[in-house]
C-alpha cells in the first residue's frame, strides 16, 4: 500500500498531516485566524461568509408575545421568549394529564369523587416513591406504564398514606 502523497496548508504553505478525515486543506494556525470573530464559524476563502444562525439585518422579536430576543449563544436559534417556551410546555403537561385522568375514568377509583380535576392524584399501586421522588408524579411515566397508577381524589390518596392518624 502506497502512502499518500503530502499536504500543505493552502494559508501559509506549511506541511500538515494527511489525514483522511481532514475537512480544510488549511493547517490548524490558518483554520484558528480564520474564524469570525461574531461566531466563530471558519470562513472558506472563496466564498462570502454569512454569520451561522445571526442576523445581522437587526433585532429579533418572540412570535408569541413579541418581546425582543437574544443573540447570544444557543438564544440566537430560538423564535420564542423562554417565558413562552415554558407556557406552551405547561399548556402541553395539563393536556397530557387531562387525557390520562380521563383514560383512568376520570374519577376516584375509591370513593368516586369526580367534581375537581385538579383534586384528583395519581397514586403508585406497588408503593410509596422513593424519597428523592416523593410528590412528583411524572405524567410520562403515567402514559408509559399505567398499570402502575391508580386515580385517587386528595382525599383518599392522603388516607392512603397515611393510615391510623
Amino acid at each position: 500500500m502506497r502512502p499518500n502523497p503530502p499536504m500543505y496548508c493552502e494559508g501559509c504553505g506549511e506541511r500538515i498531516p494527511n489525514r483522511k478525515d481532514r475537512k480544510t486543506p488549511f493547517c490548524r494556525r490558518c483554520v484558528i485566524n480564520r474564524r469570525c470573530a461574531e461566531c466563530g464559524q471558519v470562513m472558506a476563502p472563496d466564498k462570502e461568509h454569512r454569520c451561522a444562525s445571526v442576523d445581522l439585518r437587526g433585532d429579533r422579536f418572540c412570535n408569541v408575545c413579541g418581546v425582543k430576543l437574544r443573540n447570544e449563544g444557543y438564544e440566537r436559534q430560538k423564535r420564542t421568549c423562554p417565558r413562552c417556551m415554558k407556557m406552551r410546555w405547561r399548556d402541553k403537561e395539563r393536556t397530557w394529564r387531562a387525557e390520562a385522568k380521563r383514560s383512568f375514568g376520570g374519577k376516584c377509583s375509591a370513593c368516586g369523587y369526580a367534581r375537581c380535576q385538579a383534586a384528583l392524584h395519581f397514586h403508585h399501586v406497588n408503593g410509596r416513591l422513593p424519597e428523592s421522588k416523593r410528590g412528583s408524579v411524572r405524567i410520562q411515566e403515567v402514559r408509559a406504564h399505567p398499570e402502575r397508577f391508580a386515580l385517587l381524589c386528595a382525599n383518599c390518596h392522603i388516607e392512603l398514606h397515611n393510615p391510623g392518624e
